[in-house]
Order: C-alpha cells, then sequence, then structure tokens
C-alpha cells in the first residue's frame, strides 16, 4: 500500500515536470510570435529556397515536377545554405530565452524545467521553420506539380546528365545519380529532411549553450562560424581527415553512398548528431547551475 502511494506521488511529480516543460515551451511560442525578427528570419530563409526553387522551376520549362523535389534540390544546394542557416539564426537570435518572465517560470517550476521548456521551444520552431520553407516551395509552384511517388523527366535529367545549362543558366548541379535511382522523391525527402533539422539542432544547441555564458548572441555568431566552416570543408577546400569530422557534409545527402538497400552510413551519422547534442546539453546543465536568470548572463549583472 505504502509502495502505492509513493508511486502515485512519483507519477505526479513527473506529471507536474512535463506540465511545466510544456507550459514554458507554450509562453515562448506566444511571445516569438509577437516579435517581428521571428518572421524576418523566415523570410531570409524561405527567400533563399525559392530563389533555387523558382530556378527549378524555370530549368523545367513548363514540365511538371514531382512535389518534393524543389525542396530537395534547394537543400542541397550548398551555395544558398549559408544564408538558409542565417534565417534559422535569426528566428532563435535571443536563444536561451530569457525575459522578464523567466524568473516566474523558474520559480513555479524549476531550473531543468525551464531550461527543457525552453530547449522544447526551440527544436520545434527548427521543425517549423524547415516545414514553412516545403510549403512555400509548394504554395508558389503547385501548378505545376504532381503528387505520384516518381521523379519527373526533369529531376532525372538534372541529376544524372548534370546539364551544362543547368548549371549556366539556372546555377542548378545536383550530383545525385545514384540517389535518383535508388531512392523515392518522398524518402529522400524525408531522410533530407531529418539530416538538416538534426544538423541545425546541434549548431543551435552550440549557441543556446554559449549564450547561457555571454550576452550579445555570441553563440549565434559561432554556430554560424561552424556553418561556414563546414560549407567551406565541403567545397573540397579541407582535406579528407577534416571532410570527415565535418557535421556540415553529414547533413548532406548527395554525399552519402548508395546501394540497392538505401543509404549507407545514414543511421550511424544520425546517432553521431544525437550524441553530440547530448554532450552540448550535458555542459549546458552545469552552466544551468549557475546561471542568473535576473541577468541573463552566469553570475554577472546586467
Amino acid at each position: 500500500m505504502e509502495n502505492r502511494k509513493a508511486n502515485r506521488k512519483v507519477n505526479r511529480k513527473k506529471n507536474r515536470r512535463i506540465k511545466t516543460v510544456f507550459r514554458t515551451c507554450l509562453e515562448q511560442w506566444k511571445g516569438e510570435l509577437l516579435t517581428p525578427r521571428t518572421y524576418m528570419g523566415y523570410l531570409v530563409g524561405i527567400s533563399m529556397v525559392l530563389i533555387i526553387a523558382g530556378n527549378y522551376m524555370g530549368y523545367a520549362n513548363g514540365r511538371n515536377v514531382q512535389i518534393f523535389e524543389p525542396v530537395i534540390i534547394a537543400l542541397s544546394d550548398p551555395s544558398y545554405s549559408i544564408f538558409i542557416m542565417l534565417g534559422l539564426l535569426l528566428t532563435l537570435l535571443d536563444a536561451p530565452f530569457i525575459n522578464a518572465r523567466t524568473p516566474y517560470l523558474v520559480t513555479r517550476g524549476s531550473r531543468k524545467s525551464w531550461y527543457s521548456g525552453t530547449l522544447f521551444y526551440m527544436y520545434t520552431q527548427i521543425v517549423v521553420y524547415y516545414t514553412l520553407i516545403f510549403a512555400a516551395t509548394v504554395a508558389t509552384g503547385f501548378s505545376r506539380m504532381y503528387l505520384r511517388n516518381s521523379w519527373s523527366v526533369m529531376a532525372y535529367r538534372l541529376a544524372t546528365q548534370r546539364p551544362m545549362d543547368a548549371l549556366e543558366i539556372w546555377g542548378l548541379d545536383f550530383d545525385a545519380s545514384a540517389l535518383i535511382r535508388v531512392l523515392s522523391p518522398a524518402r529522400v525527402f524525408l531522410i533530407l529532411m531529418c539530416l538538416q533539422i538534426l544538423y541545425s539542432a546541434v549548431l543551435l544547441t552550440t549557441a543556446y549553450v554559449i549564450n547561457m555564458n555571454h550576452r550579445n548572441s555570441a553563440g549565434n555568431f559561432a554556430a554560424l562560424l561552424l556553418h561556414l566552416a563546414g560549407v567551406v570543408i565541403y567545397k573540397s577546400w579541407g582535406g579528407d581527415f577534416l571532410k570527415k569530422l565535418s557535421l556540415y557534409e553529414r547533413s548532406q545527402i548527395t554525399t552519402y553512398t548508395v546501394t540497392e538497400s538505401g543509404i549507407v552510413g545514414f543511421v550511424d551519422n544520425v546517432l553521431i548528431y544525437l550524441i553530440v547534442t547530448a554532450v552540448i546539453l550535458a555542459a549546458g546543465r552545469i552552466i544551468l547551475k549557475h546561471m542568473d536568470y535576473n541577468t541573463g548572463r552566469a553570475g554577472r549583472e546586467l
């Protein structure tokens, strides 16, 4: 009987913690949806993707394309990835989201609950960001898209032949001949979105934790530098050793070896992203113990 009461008490405590996490996340969403910076970040990311998607639709020259193709080609282009990431960093510029209500939320819950709730908001914001990017490509070209889960003739030509007119006139280079022969558009889309979201989560978690100890969005600047370094390495300006360490290269679906059974190394890289994120979060838990919510900086006053 006593064990049942103890279990009920533990379960009620867990339920309160979960509710506090969701409440903190919801509070953050309510505040950020009223912030112009959030929409500016969306606008930057969507604009960059629509430029590439528009070029692809122009390359298709009136022919119908599969609904996932524009966003796949857009997110696979490293030339615009800097601006796409910049839009996301702008959207989450004020991580770790300390404001006038933070002491109140911490008092009602706990430091851990606030930490988990704000991180949960950040991760949901990353998912929303990429979802909006996909929705924008669909909204602007839906009349020339089909839902059948097979590649269009133009996508097949672009990936397998890599014609010069696509590169010189439209700036398109989609080196994915093996990918397009083995995997369906829907599967490529899901894998690509998973990689992009996990990679972005690593960068934004890094920014969040650095900003816990520093002001003026130093963490976001550091995350952008990491992303730029990854792009530079990806463009063959780094050695093989650096490429193996590059988290950005792991997010690019066109770099994977493709076999009849699927993509080689995808699960391994997902685990790497999760482990790196977990390590950064553990560092954040250490900083959390000494963080002053009234200042936004550990142990220092504004």
